[in-house]
């Protein structure tokens, strides 16, 4: 056995060759000798075609030659230094700038096969920058069917960029054919040592080029951000490459235009507000949008209403928007708005990492000075960028609602306790010392802040909560599949009402962090043992049948215990009231509109109108708590 390690064997890579290769210290390529030899021959072939001195170009329109070709003009060969002819550089054609590198930059199998004929075209060649694009101009005029190759000479520039230079020949190009022309993105090719640049465009009304529209981050599900109305698309399948390189002799440069343009369709119009709309806007911008619309869509009917509305809303910005930041845009616009007498800045007292701004329309709650009896105290979210909450205070006066004060809050920075209760008791105070506001009812939803607030600031008041917010918190709370409940002592209710059970507390855990007020929790959370009874021991009756898988069970009943009513089984929800999601409510739905119109009856309870119970606030609420206690201990109802 040998000490030396197993060389592997080589073969030819090509897939229909497999014979064995030699040692790599003797062929260091991947093929065969013959397959070598043979792409070596296929590449001096190629290389031979690529230098064979070709003729004068000239454009093809519909494989018609253009009329002012000259037959037989044949472009004579280059010579070097000793006068001696050699073949002409190879031409560099797009694709193949980096090809020497082993880099392949061509492009896709689209565009080879749409500048595949271009390719094949003898360049015109032109005398000036002006017979070219004249020549351009008329292959468009002559054919709908266009391909076009040539090239001219030009004075280089300093100052200009070669990618500058290729831009002002795209506009140009646009301004001759009336096509307007794209860049494929990112495509600047610089040219071998920098002595040019070659990029490619697309007609921009090309269906097969449109891209797709980009979602914009709070638009609504097909809206369409932007000022300019959408083009008409055609399958021109276009294609122009155009390219810029420098010439031995000095201070010249080469440009060489290649164009594909199979289909004419309606040329391309500008879309954009043209400058002499934008300053009518300007001078219009205090009228409605509407009118500014009609009166322009009359001189420019390509404008649609819009677009006039869009840039109306833009210049408009400058009127109310003194800053990008809300808050400080807001402080600026007010301080305005004070130095004319129409609004009131207050000056909050806030807690740390909180922050408000708190304002009274002046001319408003100025004139309505010890008239309100009724004000509402309200609060919006998520209406703003920065998730601003903004709490109006609304005044009663006739039979109809006028605003009061705003306040601007933020607490997403702060971790205070109660930091939004004390910056609207702050806000309270301000609007109460201002315009001398003592209202003798407050209406308010369950924001539990709010309430508090409202409370601290007014002592004397009566506080009356939103029907409409009462209703859809209980209704959710009753649907909700949690069936945990807030802490619950029965001796605190006992000390109240009489009629309290202390053996009727929920069969649930108790949730302590299910509470809207930390302040309020009770410090006994877990209920007393139930009461000891009596009880009196019954065997429930054997079946009539025994045998092994037969259980015997006995039941041990309270004395005394009576069986609540319950309603029919047909009313009853099946396997114990499970919804089709597989949870658990927290209330039976049989039970669940018969309270929320219990409480709509404990609601409209008033003193001055006839009802179950005594004509004083304190026999409502003993009545209201009893009846709800009454229907709960009937139902068992023991989480409700």
């Amino acid at each position: 056995m040998s000490s030396e390690a197993e060389i592997p064997k080589r073969f030819c890579s090509k897939s229909s060759c497999r014979k064995e290769l030699p040692p790599v210290k003797d062929h260091k390529w991947k093929t065969c000798k013959m397959h070598l030899e043979d792409s070596r021959n296929r590449y001096l072939k190629k290389a031979a075609q690529s230098r064979t001195p070709v003729s004068q170009g000239q454009y093809i329109t519909n494989n018609v030659a253009a009329p002012h070709q000259l037959p037989g003009d044949i472009q004579v060969p280059s010579t070097n230094n000793n006068g001696t002819g050699r073949p002409s550089k190879r031409t560099r054609i797009e694709g193949q700038e980096n090809q020497e590198n082993g880099q392949d930059t061509s492009c896709s199998e689209t565009e080879k096969s749409r500048s595949k004929c271009v390719k094949n075209i003898e360049p015109l060649k032109s005398d000036s920058a002006r017979d070219f694009f004249n020549s351009l101009k008329n292959a468009f005029v002559q054919n709908t069917d266009v391909e076009f190759d040539g090239c001219y000479e030009i004075l280089s520039d300093p100052h200009i960029s070669y990618q500058e230079h290729v831009k002002f020949i795209a506009e140009e190009v646009w301004k001759v054919t009336g096509y307007r022309w794209t860049c494929v993105v990112n495509d600047h090719t610089p040219l071998a040592n920098g002595t040019g640049l070659s990029s490619r465009y697309h007609c921009c009304q090309d269906s097969s080029r449109k891209k797709k529209p980009k979602k914009a981050k709070g638009l609504k599900p097909g809206a369409k951000p932007r000022d300019n109305s959408g083009m008409d698309r055609f399958d021109c399948e276009s294609y122009l490459h155009i390219s810029i390189s420098a010439l031995k002799e000095p201070q010249k440069q080469k440009v060489h235009i290649r164009l594909n343009h199979h289909l004419c369709h309606v040329p391309y119009y500008e879309v954009t507000l043209p400058e002499e709309v934008q300053a009518e806007i300007r001078e219009n911008i205090w009228a409605v949008p509407s009118a500014i619309a009609s009166k322009i869509r009359s001189t420019h009917p390509n404008i649609t209403s819009q677009q006039v509305y869009r840039a109306w809303a833009t210049f408009s910005e400058t009127l109310w928007r003194p800053d990008d930041n809300q808050l400080d845009s807001a402080r600026q616009l007010l301080e305005e708005l004070k130095a004319a007498s129409e609004v009131d800045v207050f000056e909050l007292e806030v807690a740390p990492g909180v922050t408000a701004l708190g304002w009274g329309l002046k001319n408003i709650a100025s004139r309505l000075k010890d008239q309100i009896v009724e004000v509402a105290l309200d609060a919006t979210y998520n209406t703003n960028a920065k998730d601003l909450e903004l709490y109006c205070c609304m005044g009663e006066y006739d039979n109809a609602g006028f605003p009061l004060a705003y306040c601007l809050l933020t607490t997403a920075s702060s971790i205070t306790p109660g930091k939004r209760k004390i910056t609207l008791t702050s806000f309270l105070e301000a609007l109460k010392n201002s315009y001398n506001v003592n209202p003798r009812f407050v209406h308010t939803d369950k924001d539990i802040a709010e309430i508090k607030s409202a409370k601290t600031v007014w002592m004397s008041f009566k506080h009356q909560l939103c029907w409409w917010h009462i209703k859809k918190a209980v209704t959710n709370r009753l649907k909700n599949s949690k069936r945990s409940t807030t802490p619950y002592d029965p001796l605190v209710p006992k000390m109240e009402f009489d009629f309290i059970d202390l053996s009727f507390v929920p069969n649930v855990r108790a949730d302590p962090n299910d509470v809207e007020d930390s302040e309020d929790v009770l410090t006994s959370s877990n209920p007393p043992p139930p009461v000891a009874t009596p009880s009196v021991s019954t065997s429930a009756p054997l079946p009539s049948n025994s045998g092994p898988n037969v259980l015997h069970i006995k039941i041990k009943i309270p004395a005394g215990y009576q069986r609540p009513e319950l309603p029919a089984e047909s009313e009853i929800d099946s396997d114990d009231d499970v919804p089709d999601s597989g949870l658990r409510s927290f209330c039976p739905s049989i039970y669940q509109e018969k309270i929320i119109q219990m409480m709509e009856r404990h609601l409209c309870a008033h003193p001055l109108i006839p009802g179950y119970s005594a004509p004083t606030k304190e026999g409502i609420r003993a009545w209201s708590v009893k009846e709800m206690y009454t229907f709960c201990v009937k139902y068992n109802l023991r989480a409700c």
